[in-house]
């Protein structure tokens, strides 16, 4: 998603590394991560998707 300063959040450089950090951590740890893009329509059927997939394959 593009990045849009609204005066609340971190600049976008510290955002970034914040977001490499957190990926750093998931993957020493074997977590998946599973990227949402396209428009809010787009996301919202990949993420409800995934959620049913999730739930199939672990309960």
């Amino acid at each position: 998603m593009e990045y849009v300063q609204d005066g609340t959040r971190l600049s976008e450089i510290d955002r970034n590394l914040l977001d490499i950090s957190h990926r750093k951590v998931l993957f020493e740890n074997n977590i998946e991560i599973i990227e949402i893009n396209g428009n809010w329509n787009e996301r919202f059927e990949k993420i409800v998707k995934e959620i049913k997939l999730y739930c199939y394959f672990n309960f």
